[in-house]
């Protein structure tokens, strides 16, 4: 018998998200909705990597120590972003295996040894079910970081055979655990990737659901949070100065739009890493 549970914060509002965006796809161009999701990711998401400033200071209170964090936590972007230019195969590949650990280990709910299966389960769906399903479509995106057209083309072919390795996963998930919020939370994930394009499906994972997990994790307030990424004046001064001007102009020029759709991605493929060696440090001391 699946125990029964009360779907959690993130549950609601991704559902929520999914049902307007799933309408507004039948009525609304590709290029309104692309710029909603990248406005989505400079306001609500920016303040979920800038929290990394917070749990930087509170881990390391002393001056010195901290000035030496910060560097740190920089010093692994650039060298990433270095690898990026000398051998985007290798980086693209790190950047894969550590998106998916992030989002699965961070967003997992269980806290025994099924951890690291709900994991998997969790962290391959962006990838696997928009790949899978959306090909075509996630090729651009692949194109960015491998550069090479053969290489998107091999690693879109390996996606089909990786989503096996998620329903594997998945399937000994609801055998082995029967938590309710655990397996609502990945089959509402899948549908979205599944029904939606992969940018805007990103986006409602990643803002809707990822980065409140994220923050909530913290101790802070629904309200409060919300309050604090919707007037955050950081946020809305970089999409004024950043994103609008590059959805104006994106909206007209297809080449660009195609940039534009990436663009959020650049400084997560970099700061990724830093970013998920912090939560993890931060989980496990």
């Amino acid at each position: 018998m699946i125990q029964y549970c009360n779907f959690t914060y993130e549950f609601r509002l991704l559902f929520l998200g999914f049902i307007v965006t799933l309408a507004l796809t039948s009525s609304v161009p590709d290029q309104f909705i692309n710029a909603g999701s990248l406005f989505a990711m400079m306001t609500l998401g920016m303040y979920h990597g800038s929290y990394d400033v917070v749990e930087l200071n509170k881990l390391f209170p002393r001056l010195v120590r901290r000035f030496f964090a910060y560097l740190s936590y920089l010093v692994i972007a650039l060298v990433l972003l270095f690898l990026s230019w000398i051998s985007p195969i290798i980086f693209f590949t790190l950047f894969f295996f550590e998106s998916v650990f992030h989002f699965g280990y961070g967003d997992s709910l269980i806290q025994t040894k099924w951890r690291h299966l709900e994991s998997i389960a969790r962290g391959l769906l962006p990838f696997t079910v928009s790949g899978t399903f959306h090909p075509e479509e996630v090729k651009p995106f692949f194109s960015l970081l491998l550069k090479s057209n053969l290489d998107v083309e091999i690693f879109t072919a390996i996606l089909p055979y990786l989503l096996i390795v998620n329903i594997i996963a998945f399937a000994l998930l609801v055998f082995y655990q029967k938590q309710t919020k655990v397996i609502a939370e990945i089959v509402l994930i899948a549908f979205c990737f599944y029904f939606l394009k992969p940018y805007p499906a990103f986006t409602l994972y990643f803002v809707l659901f990822h980065t409140f997990r994220h923050l909530r994790e913290k101790n802070e307030d629904s309200s409060i949070l919300i309050h604090k990424t919707l007037f955050n004046p950081l946020a809305w001064f970089a999409t004024l100065l950043v994103a609008l001007p590059l959805i104006i102009f994106g909206l007209t020029d297809e080449k660009l739009s195609l940039e534009i759709k990436s663009y959020p991605f650049f400084a997560f493929a970099a700061l990724t890493f830093p970013h998920g060696l912090l939560n993890y440090f931060k989980k496990n001391i």
